[in-house]
């Protein structure tokens, strides 16, 4: 049986018909292996056990992710490149090294042991107060990335140089 990949944002799908869904007792949502000799692609059924119960999690996540960026009204092109960037992707994996490597530098040793996040959550809570529990509001955002400033210079610091990374890399200004 011959078929024809079909675009699907910046990627190419591949359908399958019902008829070869049946033999393979496999359905929407079933998890499958795919291996390559480098000249033909093989599709295997696999079932979810301890060794691959967390890759399957993040697979459900990565669908998640989908859902949550189709309802924002992203288009396909833009949710791919979102996915792109998600866990277990190259690109991810590229980002993870480049933070590590961010986060490991002398100037950032203190960040973390100097965070006190009890008395931070507390300062949080009261700004949410001011607004009604209203965290989405832009005050709210604007008044606890002061606060942040203000508290932890450094943490600020790092997550703008970690930004300039992600952003160098190409990643989604969002991630």
């Amino acid at each position: 049986m011959l078929k024809k990949l079909v675009k699907y944002g910046n990627s190419n799908a591949l359908v399958l018909d019902r008829a070869i869904l049946d033999l393979l007792n496999i359905g929407e949502g079933s998890v499958v292996k795919l291996s390559t000799d480098g000249k033909s692609l093989t599709i295997t059924p696999e079932k979810v056990t301890d060794t691959n119960a967390n890759e399957v999690a993040m697979l459900t996540g990565i669908e998640k992710l989908h859902e949550y960026l189709k309802q924002k009204g992203l288009t396909e092109q833009v949710i791919t490149h979102h996915l792109d960037w998600a866990p277990g992707t190259e690109n991810f994996q590229r980002l993870h090294e480049k933070v590590n490597a961010i986060m490991a530098q002398s100037k950032y040793k203190d960040v973390f042991t100097d965070f006190d996040s009890q008395a931070f959550a507390k300062e949080v809570d009261a700004i949410a107060e001011k607004y009604h529990n209203d965290r989405s509001s832009t005050g709210y955002g604007e008044e606890v990335k002061a606060l942040q400033a203000r508290r932890y210079p450094k943490l600020v610091q790092m997550q703008q140089e970690i930004a300039e990374a992600g952003k160098a890399l190409g990643a989604p200004g969002d991630i």
